[in-house]
């Protein structure tokens, strides 16, 4: 399952608590729908790779208050 929320901070992670290993970790800058789309396939990788596996995939993306901001 993917959890999305607005924040201040931008960040995106894989995590598998079953075996205690950080996929994927990016905090390096904006998020894109490309960044999204790499962290969402890292962890559909993972899962078919270890079908009993727990995932945890975050993204923290703070959007612009308005249009103008961009």
């Amino acid at each position: 399952m993917i959890g999305q929320e607005t924040t201040p901070m931008q960040k995106a992670q894989v995590h598998c608590e079953t075996c205690w290993n950080t996929l994927l970790r990016y905090d390096g800058g904006l998020i894109t729908q490309a960044i999204i789309d790499l962290v969402n396939s890292k962890a559909v990788y993972h899962e078919q790779r270890h079908p009993g596996h727990n995932l945890e995939v975050l993204i923290y993306k703070n959007a612009p208050e308005a249009i103008e901001d961009i």
